[in-house]
């Protein structure tokens, strides 16, 4: 996306093939299956509460790094969870924030209206969520109980408010399997409702105050914008009919008739560029259930789909080669693989998920994937399905642990950068959850984290156009900045320490010539390490 800069991307390449792996700690939680939950005081946390063994939760990331659960199936009992609970990583304790002990109807009380007695009715399988810029909780639908107590597809629309500890029931229906309400594509309006849905979690925010939605068990493929200031919904694209087929279209080429298709899909991300991704899931359209691992790209501007990575092809293995090495290699199909992460050089990661055999065995095979050079990267974790997890002992690091396959777990990225991982089925049985708490702390050397810039673009033209009249690295790391530009001759023509403010083209107010001019680059790697970047960059007018 070009502006008025030249924006270079700091992306992170791997060389090694047998570098070491990131480390594995249990840091919370039982080592067993189906571990009931300690409640302890309603907003007090404590070195033994817990959340009951939970698959399928819904969950959030606040702004001071702390993560959020609510709801979810409980393993010691298969009924859909009613608690809200925090996590401090800071601590390593969990809060019992709001809700009922026991599966319990929704109390909607009055629509927009916030109280200390609301609450979303228990659910899982499949919540969508959102954290918006100023600090809110959202949830839209799953399956669970609504307001009069009965079991289905819910489509209500709630926000949370973590500092007055109340919940809003900001839009929807209150009862279940409600019609939606498309009305005109691209126009909002009061009277827009998405249909209900479940088993998805491809959720965005975008622009401070857009909450955006797609897919799920609703059948369709339709892509939705909810806006915050006006509480309306807006249908942005796809269709309003069911069970649409994929059109994969061209790979890495951008359509208006491309679409992912009607599929129930779990794990996403957004780029640097503010575009959505989503990858694999399960498929609708057919009428039985295929599991894809097809990665897919999203406009939020132009509203089409890009087939960008993976095969178009259904029911997929695993291409392993060695660990921590880009190449040919590719995640097996996927579906409830909602454990996903993004890292600070802009790389996405996912864990678990159910394969693509119709016993639907777990994974705990780790992947990266890389979406400037559209490569995935086996991380962790192993070739078979349904490994057992390896503990260690509980808060110590060790090269040895490693929670074994699991999928309806979520993922959380702490302040620091570590991914945590929590609950899920595990790979004993269908009715085996866990409410294991784990912490991967990522290694340098896997995949090595070498940061060479990827120049995009090796030509600016400052001529005063608005396109391209800076030379800028605006994503690089801000501690230790320092950009500087020579001329053939060594001499240095421009200085800067703050990432925002790149080259113009000028030296001593005058404009330079047009020509080749080194660079040098001071910043940071993904681990906050300094490093030193170097190139040549065109100027021409």
């Amino acid at each position: 996306m070009l502006c008025n800069s030249l924006l270079l991307s700091l992306l992170c390449f791997s060389v090694a093939v047998h570098a070491q792996n990131g480390t594995w700690t249990w840091m919370n939680g039982s080592n067993f299956v189906n571990g009931v939950a300690v409640w302890g005081t309603q907003g007090l946390p404590a070195p033994g509460n817990t959340p009951p063994a939970l698959y399928e939760t819904a969950n959030w990331t606040d702004e001071q790094g702390n993560f959020w659960i609510f709801g979810g199936i409980e393993g010691n009992t298969f009924d859909y969870h009613n608690g809200l609970w925090r996590f401090e990583p800071a601590t390593n304790n969990w809060t019992w924030m709001n809700g009922p002990q026991t599966p319990s109807a929704g109390v909607y009380g009055t629509q927009g209206v916030p109280s200390t007695t609301n609450y979303p009715g228990a659910r899982g399988f499949g919540a969508a969520t959102w954290t918006d810029n100023n600090g809110h909780l959202w949830l839209f639908g799953g399956r669970g109980i609504d307001a009069n107590g009965f079991d289905g597809v819910l489509g209500d629309l709630w926000r949370y408010t973590i500092a007055t500890n109340e919940w809003t029931w900001m839009k929807g229906p209150n009862t279940l399997n409600a019609t939606g309400v498309f009305g005109t594509q691209g126009v909002a309006a009061p009277g827009n409702l998405p249909p209900p849905r479940d088993e998805t979690n491809a959720t965005w925010e975008r622009n401070s105050n857009e909450l955006w939605l797609f897919g799920g068990t609703s059948y369709f493929d339709d892509m939705w914008k909810y806006d915050i200031a006006t509480n309306n919904w807006t249908w942005m694209s796809g269709n309003n009919l069911p069970t649409v087929q994929t059109v994969w279209g061209a790979q890495q080429i951008p359509s208006a008739t491309n679409t992912p298709g009607s599929r129930a899909v779990y794990s996403h991300w957004t780029d640097r560029y503010g575009n959505f991704w989503l990858w694999g899931g399960m498929s609708l359209a057919s009428g039985t259930f295929d599991y894809l691992n097809d990665m897919w790209k999203y406009d939020p501007v132009t509203l089409q789909w890009t087939w960008m990575a993976g095969t178009n092809l259904l029911n997929q293995p695993a291409e392993f080669f060695a660990t921590c090495n880009f190449g040919t290699e590719a995640p097996a199909s996927n579906f409830e693989g909602r454990a996903c992460w993004t890292d600070a050089c802009g790389n996405f990661w996912q864990l678990g998920g159910f394969a693509n055999m119709s016993t639907v065995p777990s994974q705990n095979a780790f992947w990266m994937f890389n979406p400037s050079t559209l490569q995935f990267n086996w991380i962790d974790g192993s070739l078979l399905v349904n490994q057992p997890s390896s503990y260690g002992t509980l808060q110590v690091p060790s090269t040895g642990s490693q929670p074994g396959g699991n999928a309806g777990s979520v993922g959380f990225t702490s302040l620091n950068g570590d991914f945590w991982l929590f609950g899920g089925y595990t790979n004993l049985s269908l009715s085996s959850i866990s409410n294991t708490l784990w912490r991967y702390q990522r290694s340098a050397s896997c995949p090595e984290q070498n940061g060479g810039p990827v120049i995009e673009l090796n030509v600016f033209t400052p001529n005063g156009d608005g396109i391209n009249d800076v030379f800028a690295f605006s994503t690089a790391a801000t501690d230790g900045f320092e950009l500087e530009i020579f001329s053939r001759w060594g001499n240095s023509l421009f200085r800067s320490n703050n990432p925002a403010q790149g080259w113009d083209g000028t030296f001593n107010s005058s404009a330079a010539e047009e020509g080749v001019y080194y660079w040098r680059l001071l910043t940071a790697d993904c681990f906050g390490n300094p490093e030193v970047k170097t190139g040549f960059v065109t100027l021409m007018r």
